[in-house]
């Protein structure tokens, strides 16, 4: 890489800029070494700026220092990178843009719907007015870096094969870095990096607002310095492209003094009892015989879904009692199972959920009903998918300790997956949204067929039923072509509309890695750690910096290895959302990368501080001891850095995580 690098110009409302130019992008130096130093001052400020870039095969290092004379308030640096690379290219900042966000956009307040129009079978993808490079923003999206999970944006050209990923600081002296990323016809790719971050509005939950910030105060006599690297990176795909960004993250969260995990699975399996009495003592529907998504005294507040029977609850939260040390917790899963069988629809697919609906009539089964005019009633697909999945797992489960399956057990699951089967070969995929009584899909496609993967299998090593492993290698396919070679899993999530997302992703993982341990198809595992590479840009990998009295740092949470739920919310969660990850360690297994099993370990450290304890009630605010927030704010997106809000939806994962889990997993 070429770098012309003109000396920053004087500075305007003291943001002192500079200039970084790549021409052509797979130029190198005639020296690896080479360095260039520039040096200037901003006479009307008294700043002396000294900025040094030193190349080194692929990377190229810049440095500043600067030093006043005087003490200036309100000031900011900015640095432009210019790369040689078009507008079109395929733009990454883990956790915030996959694919640059470029989709249509539907305004809607938080909870975003499906329209009532405009939608099919076949798309379009929509999303909600969330930070994308699209031309009703400008092509410009402008963030703080601790909105990233990783110091790393990445841009990549697919037709090309060239790409460059920028490693950003995300905090310093200065507070947290600011990184602007525009995308303007007929321009080249710009990567903006400021300390601090100066945004002119900023992201809040489907919504934005105008923001003012202030800058950093230079004392006199004082040094600053920042430093960013730009690597050059050559790919022959988008997923080889994300699987580069990965490994290279990973390898640089090791480099930032992060103190190396130990095995967390007894602190996970104490958090894991105090869940699980929590969900005894106030989630327990004695009358009906299953764990309410939400506490039953809430019911008044929210009597919508009492159950759900996937997502937040139903087959995840089934599967995971059933797998409890405590006698009375299994023999209430077995109930919760039967209660689910009920819940099958005429097509074999579930009901969305069990409750009193909108119209707070009596409770029954039920798809999701119109939350607002204009849109559509619809069944999320994933729930579904969850629930007949978990079914079969219970299967295997109670037939394994020599028990008798529920006398509906089986003859359910086999409608269920008939209607895979059937609404595979209707529509190519199953959609993001059913109809539950049809199996037609209403709205898709999406990266939610993932979660199919794993029943399928399971049906297929059950029932011998060939027609279950070719829909498995037919929908796998799917999300492959569909998902991951463009970069991005989406649709996973049932508040985000077809948001991009972490939990798709790590269906589509785990489903690959059930696929391939039946084919033996090293296709399947290569897409396997393509999908895993996916998942892992969701992952936060750095500690985050909590305000001091923030509710999250007076309760002791360590953020390091939470899971972002998608590009919507954005907002860590305690593990992956209703999965355990144990398909991380068969992945680690067999490819021989330890990456996968320590990423793990990484996930799983972070779920025991998020369970509130009897000695952090208090820093809560007083919740119930075993509740489990699902929303952890490491940045400023739905409420400020370091607060939450109070939820029940993440009980299961700490359940299942300190079940299925080996307990030296991580020795």
């Amino acid at each position: 890489m070429s770098l012309t690098l003109p000396f920053p110009a004087p500075s305007v409302g003291r943001i002192v800029e500079g200039r970084i130019v790549a021409q052509p992008l797979v130029a190198s130096p005639s020296h690896p070494a080479e360095a260039a130093v520039f040096t200037g001052t901003d006479a009307s400020a008294g700043l002396s700026i000294r900025r040094e870039i030193t190349h080194s095969s692929s990377c190229h290092a810049v440095t500043w220092t600067a030093t006043t004379a005087q003490t200036l308030p309100g000031v900011a640096l900015r640095q432009t990178i210019e790369l040689d690379l078009p507008c079109s290219s395929y733009v990454l900042a883990p956790g915030v843009l996959y694919a640059g966000n470029r989709f249509l956009c539907s305004p809607q307040p938080y909870c975003p719907h499906i329209p009532a129009e405009g939608i099919s079978p076949e798309g379009p993808i929509l999303i909600a007015d969330v930070p994308r490079l699209t031309a009703d923003t400008g092509y410009t999206v402008e963030l703080a870096a601790d909105a990233l999970t990783t110091p790393f944006v990445g841009i990549y050209d697919p037709t090309t094969g060239r790409g460059a990923l920028v490693r950003v600081p995300i905090y310093g002296d200065w507070g947290v870095t600011g990184v602007t990323l525009r995308t303007l016809p007929g321009r080249p790719v710009e990567v903006i990096i400021t300390f601090p971050v100066q945004r002119l509005r900023r992201y809040r939950f489907c919504d934005w607002i105008a923001c003012d910030e202030p800058g950093m105060t230079l004392q006199a006599g004082t040094e600053f310095r920042a430093a960013f690297e730009i690597i050059e990176v050559t790919a022959p795909s988008i997923p080889a492209f994300v699987g580069e960004l990965s490994r290279r993250a990973f390898a640089a969260r090791d480099q930032g003094g992060n103190p190396v995990r130990l095995n967390p699975m007894p602190a996970l399996r104490t958090a894991a009892d105090l869940v699980e009495a929590k969900y005894d003592r106030l989630n327990w529907d004695e009358s009906n015989g299953f764990y309410c998504t939400a506490p039953v005294a809430m019911r008044s507040a929210n009597p919508i879904y009492l159950l759900q029977s996937g997502w937040s609850g139903g087959g995840p939260m089934a599967v995971a009692m059933l797998q409890s040390a405590d006698p009375t917790r299994r023999a209430r899963a077995r109930r919760m199972l039967d209660f689910l069988c009920t819940g099958q629809a005429a097509s074999g697919f579930f009901h969305g959920g069990f409750g009193a609906g909108f119209e707070h009539g009596n409770p029954r089964w039920l798809s999701f009903d119109l939350k607002r005019p204009g849109c559509r009633a619809f069944t999320f697909v994933r729930r579904t998918l969850e629930c007949g999945r978990d079914l079969l797992k219970s299967i295997e489960l109670v037939e394994a300790r020599g028990e008798t399956a529920g006398p509906q057990w089986a003859a359910t699951t086999l409608r269920f997956l008939d209607a895979i089967v059937a609404t595979t070969e209707r529509h190519g995929h199953l959609g993001y949204s059913i109809n539950p009584d049809t199996g037609a899909v209403l709205w898709g496609p999406s990266t939610a067929s993932a979660f199919a993967l794993e029943a399928l299998v399971r049906g297929h090593r059950r029932f011998g039923r060939p027609e279950y492993l070719a829909t498995a290698v037919r929908l796998a396919t799917f999300c492959r072509q569909d998902s991951l070679a463009r970069g991005l899993t989406y649709g996973g999530v049932g508040d985000a509309l077809m948001a991009a997302d972490s939990e798709s992703a790590y269906a589509l993982v785990a489903g690959l890695v059930h696929l391939h341990q039946v084919t033996h198809d090293p296709e399947h595992l290569a897409w396997a750690v393509e999908a895993a590479d996916m998942f892992q840009t969701w992952v936060l990998l750095y500690d985050t910096r909590f305000p001091a009295n923030s509710t999250l740092a007076r309760a002791g949470v360590d953020p390091r290895g939470a899971v972002l739920a998608n590009v919507q919310n954005q907002h860590g969660a305690p593990g992956i959302y209703q999965a355990s990850g144990v398909e991380l360690l068969t992945l680690s297994r067999l490819t021989g990368d330890d990456r996968y099993r320590l990423l793990l370990r990484e996930i799983v450290a972070c779920l025991p501080s998020m369970v509130v304890r009897e000695e952090t009630r208090e820093a809560w605010g007083g919740w119930e001891v075993g509740e489990v927030t699902e929303r952890l704010m490491t940045m400023d997106g739905i409420r400020p850095c370091g607060e939450t809000s109070r939820t029940d939806s993440f009980g299961p994962v700490t359940i299942i995580s300190a079940n299925e889990l080996p307990p030296d997993a991580f020795n």
